[in-house]
């Protein structure tokens, strides 16, 4: 699914309208698929459509006529006379009234009455709305907000920016958004996320050959996109994935062992671990892992075991003393099979980053980590996704930007943003699990690009399946490693053991 920004978005409705395509067309298919989505949720419950003057409210007119006729108690208040409204406002509100649809003009918003316990649909403003919400619609908002009801938006929470995610005043909070057509890249940029809810898509009937020419500002990852190693039936364990990791040292093995087990449940066939320093902490380590110490004396084992991996992780509790350093570096700069760069690896390219990356890296920088690899004190979302683009495409490496949401860039490719995930994934550890599922994905033969983006995909899964046993309050990131079985299992039952990476 492509995500396209509020410009994009409005030069190819015109190019629609310049080529005879009717926005009435548009309008009455858009109300229709509006009302099916608001149907399933709204069992007896009164809907109240929050009409603005644009089309935007026309599609709310729409839905409110198709779900009186279902039957449901509809009623529309609307904030502006009718002739200051656009002409299929105008039609579609008479079309309400004439389906004996209760519709009151609120000229006094301090005499809006929300109900609780029912259902909102925001028709306010669309997605060409940008700037700070006034008076009557900031109230408005306000009044939603503060409602216990169910809110739907059309197309976009009204306050949002469809294009950056930024909200400069207000911005209803809407349980769900029905977007028409595209994914508008203000979901899942700075604001964005905190306001939209459940994404569910709705088509208003845009022609096939004018989305086939828009370049999008990113692509959107679904389950759908996910592509599984292949399973022979005559497979041994170095056939099936060897990972190596450059991982841990005294007091931080945790990390090391959370990336470890990680890449032995999303697939690797063996992972072999080595740590820095002179002791290694045995009494938390799972039984399937290898483990070693790495030093001055042994790099030469170290690289015999590296030409037989098929991928290598470095940086999670390596710690941050001279003596890891040295050993990264060391390390970093004679490998030449797919590596996945985390944690303390990242701190040390940021502080030196003359290095040239092996030609398939992949590095796993939350916002505060890119942000120093960028030497840059603060950016927002949309300038720290473009200059990370730009270090992608000079260091010719991929780069999973982790967040709400997390956002897969390649140096040649439009970005990935990723569908999965939940806010329980901010604690500590989870982006260790994300760095061993990442190796295990390449080490098994996926693409490295498609490995990191589901590495990515059924991380977030995981996640969530774990959140539903444990709360978003409390959920580590061991829950993760033990829950990605049962995220390889959804994946295979929606798609069958055939939806492989062939």
């Amino acid at each position: 699914m492509l995500v396209v920004t509020s410009k994009q978005m409005s030069e190819i409705e015109k190019k629609a309208f310049e080529d005879g395509c009717s926005d009435e067309a548009f309008m009455v298919l858009a109300g229709s698929n509006i009302a099916k989505v608001i149907q399933k949720s709204a069992e007896n419950k009164k809907i109240v459509l929050l009409c603005g003057k644009g089309n935007n409210g026309g599609d709310a007119y729409v839905a409110g006529s198709i779900l009186l006729k279902e039957g449901f108690c509809v009623e529309a208040y609307y904030f502006s006379k009718p002739e200051d409204c656009s002409k299929l406002n105008q039609r579609y509100l008479k079309e309400f009234k004439a389906s004996r649809g209760a519709a009151y003009l609120i000229s006094d918003v301090n005499h809006l009455a929300l109900p609780n316990d029912s259902i909102l649909v925001d028709g306010l403003l669309g997605t060409g709305f940008k700037g700070s919400l006034k008076d009557p619609y900031l109230s408005i908002v306000k009044k939603i907000n503060e409602s216990s009801s169910q809110v739907f938006s059309i197309d976009i929470p009204s306050g949002l920016n469809g294009t950056d995610g930024s909200v400069v005043s207000s911005a209803v909070k809407a349980d769900t958004t029905i977007y028409l057509g595209f994914l508008k890249s203000g979901f899942f940029l700075n604001d964005g996320p905190n306001f939209t809810g459940k994404l569910i898509h709705v088509d208003f009937g845009l022609p096939k050959k004018f989305t086939d020419q828009i370049d999008p500002f990113a692509n959107y990852f679904q389950k759908a996109d996910i592509r599984l190693p292949i399973v022979h039936a005559k497979r041994h364990k170095y056939d099936v994935g060897y990972v190596v990791g450059v991982a841990g040292s005294y007091g931080m093995f945790g990390a090391a062992m959370l990336s470890s087990f990680a890449a032995l449940k999303a697939g690797a066939g063996i992972v072999r671990l080595y740590s820095i320093g002179d002791t290694i902490e045995t009494e938390s380590k799972p039984l399937e892992i290898i483990h070693q110490l790495l030093s001055e004396k042994n790099l030469d084992e170290f690289f015999r075991e590296v030409k037989r991996s098929k991928a290598i992780f470095m940086g999670p509790g390596m710690g941050r003393l001279e003596t890891s350093k040295s050993l990264f570096f060391k390390v970093l700069e004679k490998i030449n099979v797919p590596l996945v760069l985390d944690a303390d690896a990242l701190f040390f390219l940021a502080e030196d980053f003359k290095v040239k990356l092996a030609q398939d890296t992949v590095l796993t920088p939350h916002r505060g980590e890119m942000l120093k690899i960028l030497n840059e004190e603060e950016l927002d979302d949309v300038n720290l996704i473009e200059k990370t683009i730009e270090f992608a495409k000079k260091k010719q490496a991929i780069v999973v930007l982790k967040g709400a949401p997390t956002i897969i860039i390649h140096y040649e490719k439009k970005p990935f943003i990723i569908a999965s995930g939940t806010p329980a994934l901010a604690t500590a550890g989870t982006g260790d699990v994300l760095t061993g599922i990442i190796a295990a994905q390449i080490a098994q033969g996926v693409d490295i690009f498609q490995a990191a983006t589901q590495a990515a995909f059924l991380h977030g899964l995981s996640a969530q399946i774990a959140e539903k046993k444990t709360s978003t309050y409390g959920l580590v990131a061991s829950d993760v490693i033990e829950n990605l079985s049962k995220a390889f299992k959804e994946i295979e039952r929606s798609f069958g053991k055939k939806k492989t990476n062939q």
